[in-house]
Formats: C-alpha cells, structure tokens, sequence
C-alpha cells in the first residue's frame, strides 16, 4: 500500500510509450515516460486564437518561468500519475469533488450519499476565477454536509491541470485589463497563485485528521495510516472473497492484516492468509428459499 501511495519509480507501463514500440525499452531510464500530444490537442492546450493574449506581465512571468514538466521523481504514488488525474478530470477543468471522493470511499472506507434527486450539481462559468473559488458555491449549508467530506481531499491536487501536466498558476481572464483595452473582443489572462492546502477530516482517526500542504504530503500520511491500510485489506477481502465481510470475518482480517505487517507490506502474505483462512475454505453457495428464483 505504501509503495502504491508513495512510488517514485517510473511511469513506464506500455510498449507505446518507448521509441521503437518494444518492451526492451523500459528497462531504460531514459525513456520517455509518456506519448507526446498530437497537434490537435497541442492547439488545444496552448490556444494561439487572435481574441486572446495574456497581459504584459504575466508574459514576462512566463518567460521567466522554466519548464513546468514534471520530472518522475516529483511525482509519488499512482494518484499523481497523469492517468489516474485525467480519468477524474472533466473535459476542460480538474474535478475536485470526483477525486476527493475516490480518497473518501476508497482510501478513508467512508462514504459519501449519492447526489438528490432535486440538486443541480454544478458550479458558475466565472472564467475570471479560479476553480478553488467557484467550487465555493458548495459551502452553502444544503451542500456542505457532503461535500465537506469531499471537496478538502480534491484540492491538494490542483498544482495540476486537467490533462495531469504540472502548472505553477491558473489562468483565468483579467477583466481590469480587458477594461482597459481598446479592444474589447480581445481576452487578456491572468496567471491566478494555486492553492493546493487541504483538509483530512472525519477519517475516524484523530492522527491521520488535520490540514494538508500538497498532494505528496496528504499521500504519506495517508500512507502511514493504520486506518487505511485497514481499509485496503478489506477491499482485498472483499474481491477475494465477493462479499462484504461480516462480524464473523474479524479473525481472519486480524490475522490477514499481521501477515502483511510481518512481511513487511508484502501483498503476496496477504493473499495467502486471505486464500488459506477459514472465510475462503469454508464459503458457501448462497441459497435461496424454496418457492423462489
């Protein structure tokens, strides 16, 4: 679990992703990690349109600003990987309320009721603020009984964009310089400061509660928690096995869990102790009463 939060070691997981298509590739560290942008959706990520410039400033922060790619070594665990940030992104924007409640449900064992029947489950087109500000309309009392368990677990992760490249700020319009302009079919953007502080809260483990900085510092304490290594072994149980565990079951997730621990976090203890215990030698076929399909 730790090494699954916490990795530094190489994205390299498919052939596409080397020089000449093949496997041998990977064994070298100076493989590219992943496949370059095709030219559409590079014309995408850097919209050249005439209608939009960026203000004189922020044209100079840019060409002060040395490269943004992130090298392997600063990204830790599969939640920083670009592949797990664009399948819980939007199609323009990151989304935070979809990534916090991956960290909820799966990492932190809660759970988070789906959204009514009655709520519109958006937030306002504001192109002059920042994500971390629009997302702001969820505080409102009616939301935040849920999104309260959510939302802090979603922003550490906004040091990147939607397609899970690094960004040191987020662009947004600046509507004084747009004001000031002659032309007023012209967008000017600005480069807003992130925020990425978040909030580790209703874990049911006083230790593990508390702000976070960043994303690699919310994903080490999470690491180090027994709370979600717990958790982790349940959901090891409970696709082993295809069923939720029981009161009956709490001998041999104990016994699952010092496996674990013993071997020093291997995950191959683990499923021997899951695959040798009473709750998987001794599982029945469940049956039905007489009269019914």
């Amino acid at each position: 679990l730790k090494q699954l939060l916490t990795t530094t070691e190489s994205y390299q997981t498919h052939e596409l992703f080397v020089p000449n298509h093949t496997l041998d590739n990977l064994r070298y560290s100076d493989s590219p990690l992943f496949r370059q942008f095709s030219p559409l959706a590079l014309d995408h990520r850097r919209d050249t349109s005439p209608t939009r410039q960026r203000g004189s400033r922020e044209q100079k922060a840019a060409a002060d600003t040395p490269s943004l790619a992130r090298r392997a070594s600063d990204r830790i665990g599969i939640l920083m990987q670009p592949s797990w940030q664009v399948a819980w992104s939007t199609n323009f924007h990151n989304d935070i309320v979809r990534r916090g409640r991956w960290v909820r449900e799966h990492l932190l064992g809660g759970r988070v009721p789906d959204l009514p029947i009655n709520a519109a489950a958006m937030i306002p087109e504001d192109p002059h603020k920042t994500l971390r500000e629009r997302q702001m309309v969820t505080r409102a009392a009616e939301c935040w009984k849920c999104h309260q368990k959510m939302d802090e677990l979603g922003l550490p992760f906004e040091d990147v964009d939607h397609y899970g490249y690094l960004r040191k700020a987020e662009e947004v319009l600046d509507l004084e310089a747009m004001e000031q302009s002659e032309d007023k079919n012209i967008k000017i953007y600005r480069d807003a400061t992130l925020d990425t502080t978040g909030l580790i809260a209703f874990s049911g483990d006083p230790a593990l509660d508390g702000p976070v900085r960043d994303a690699p510092q919310m994903l080490r304490r999470l690491a180090e928690s027994d709370r979600v290594r717990q958790v982790f072994i349940r959901h090891v149980f409970r696709y082993y096995l295809g069923r939720n565990e029981t009161p009956g079951d709490a001998v041999t997730l104990q016994e699952a869990e010092q496996a674990y621990l013993e071997r020093g976090g291997s995950f191959k203890a683990l499923l021997v102790s899951l695959l040798s215990s009473e709750s998987f030698l001794y599982r029945t076929v469940p049956t039905t009463a007489k009269g019914f399909p």
